[in-house]
């Protein structure tokens, strides 16, 4: 056994190591609130597993592989449970390694690799019978299994197993005594027979005293903590205890010098893989419980003829987990397609109306199809994202000496520049600076550069002339309730442009529109006496006001 063996075996990557990672986020992370998605999955002192999430795959292989392991998890809640419990058991095995490493004292040192080696046996244990009483494994978990069984019958770890066997019964052997008498402390083994006479008394004595006994009587016996340091005194204790029985603290010795790396790549590398798997299961669980559908996405390959998309009730899941536990409800969903030369959804209507949080729905969508996730939505059919660039609006720098018309101009060449027929470009209320003639011929360029590359772009607007350019665009507007057009329903629907109706029910509901502003201002002077006493400039003023 030696961790010198290349880990080819993944469950995350179809036959292959994946290849590197980057340490930083993509920069649509942020606009898209992946980053709080991402938060979600960490835990404090466990395997980072931000790699996994933030990089996109560009293998449709791979990412059924993935799939297919997420399905068993969520067949078999056995399985789930019982990788749970071997991922708890690694992580005690990492511990034990780094105090084996950490620690300075000899003998605790080498104790604490070997109860790393008894935590490591039983982990591979429980998991090949974990993985054998499972049923129509996919290829991911299969191929763990396999390697297990291998493993298993491997004479390097089948003789390691058995000196760690060997090693503990040797130490479990050991019997000492410990004598307090003033500020002397005597070591002995339990064999010996420290009395003057060189007679033990203790059974004599118990045995009288028996008929004296009314209540059970308290412990005094005491022994070493099991903390991950020791007091001098234990140290000492200790070293006493190895020079009086030295032959089981030899072969430790012996022991955790042929065995310093004992961990199989191929496991750890499962267990740091296999808890992406179970911690994005358990987002996907707490939400659903919530009303939040979640489905296996089907992915469209590049070149596939048919390239028509659609999806049905996606909702925005960094919102969902931002929701307070035990919220009642769930975000609204949404539903949107393209088909033929449709390329770009164009969603206009009124603001604080769901059109950003459809827009990041979207992209979340297709980043978590593209890394292999279950993706929130009730069915999903989209294509497999090349890239994904998002434009959101931002405050302007000072730095930005052209302005901020130049700085949106400068980031949407970039991203325009380098999308191919993969990609995903997500826009969100870009030109809010300019004129809206400067706005509207911008944004139909734009437009038209995302259809000419068959693109996939969401396009979020107060310019509605962009929804009705032509075949390559698509109308979708935040809804209002029919009966009250003052309140939202967050829904955003494919729909031509509804032009100002909610400003105009919007001014209606506060008696804002044109006629009541007037006749209020008509009104004015005859309800309002004013003081003749009021110097001139304030009675300019009210008169101004007035007019």
């Amino acid at each position: 056994m030696s961790g010198q063996a290349v880990a080819t075996i993944s469950v995350a990557f179809d036959g292959s190591a994946g290849g590197a990672d980057s340490d930083a986020d993509p920069d649509y992370f942020q606009d898209l609130r992946l980053d709080q998605v991402q938060a979600s999955l960490r835990r404090r002192g466990r395997i980072d597993v931000s790699p996994l999430f933030r990089r996109r795959l560009d293998d449709v292989g791979t990412i059924r592989r993935r799939l297919g392991v997420f399905a068993d998890l969520q067949r078999d809640s056995e399985l789930r449970a019982g990788l749970l419990r071997f991922v708890e058991t690694m992580e005690r095995v990492r511990g034990c390694r780094k105090n084996a490493t950490d620690l300075h004292h000899d003998h605790q040192r080498r104790g604490w690799l070997l109860e790393g080696a008894r935590s490591y046996l039983r982990a591979v244990r429980d998991l090949v019978g974990l993985l054998n009483a499972a049923a129509e494994l996919g290829s991911g978990l299969a191929a763990i299994a396999d390697h297990l069984s291998s493993l298993q019958q491997g004479e390097a770890f089948r003789s390691f197993a058995t000196e760690t066997a060997e090693v503990d019964r040797g130490l479990a052997t050991i019997r000492y005594v410990v004598r307090i008498k003033g500020l002397r402390v005597t070591v002995s083994l339990e064999t010996d027979q420290p009395s003057d006479d060189g007679y033990d008394y203790s059974a004599q004595v118990a045995d009288t005293f028996a008929r004296l006994q009314q209540m059970a009587a308290k412990s005094h016996v005491s022994k070493l903590t099991d903390t991950t340091s020791m007091s001098y005194v234990e140290s000492d204790i200790l070293d006493r205890v190895a020079r009086l029985d030295p032959a089981p603290f030899d072969a430790l010795r012996r022991f955790c010098d042929d065995h310093t790396d004992f961990l199989d790549p191929v496991l750890v590398r499962f267990d740091e893989e296999v808890q992406f798997f179970l911690r994005y299961l358990d987002v996907v669980t707490r939400l659903s419980a919530r009303g939040v559908s979640f489905c296996h996405p089907e992915l469209i390959e590049p070149g596939d003829p048919d390239r028509d998309e659609q999806v049905e009730d996606v909702v925005d899941l960094a919102l969902a987990l931002a929701l307070a536990p035990g919220t009642d409800g769930r975000p609204v969903g949404n539903d949107f397609a393209r088909s033929g030369a449709e390329r770009v959804l164009v969603v206009s209507g009124p603001n604080q109306g769901g059109k950003s949080t459809f827009c990041r729905s979207v992209g979340q969508l297709y980043h978590l199809a593209a890394i292999g996730c279950p993706v929130p939505a009730r069915s999903a059919r989209v294509r497999l994202a090349s890239s994904i660039d998002t434009h959101f609006e931002r405050q302007e720098e000072s730095a930005d000496v052209g302005g901020k018309l130049e700085n949106d101009l400068r980031r949407i060449h970039a991203v325009l520049s380098r999308a191919d027929a993969g990609s995903v470009i997500l826009i969100n209320e870009m030109f809010s600076s300019t004129t809206l003639a400067d706005a509207e011929f911008l944004g139909t360029k734009i437009i038209e550069q995302i259809a000419a590359k068959e693109a996939f772009g969401v396009y979020v607007t107060f310019v509605e002339a962009l929804a009705t350019l032509g075949q390559e665009t698509v109308s979708m507007v935040s809804a209002t309730d029919p009966e009250d057009p003052t309140r939202r329903t967050f829904q955003v629907l494919r729909s031509a442009p509804t032009g100002h109706h909610y400003a105009k029910a919007l001014a209606e509901r506060y008696g804002l529109v044109r006629g009541a502003v007037t006749d209020a201002i008509e009104a004015r002077p005859a309800a309002v006496e004013l003081d003749r006493d009021r110097p001139a400039r304030q009675g300019r003023h009210d008169q101004e006001a007035n007019s």
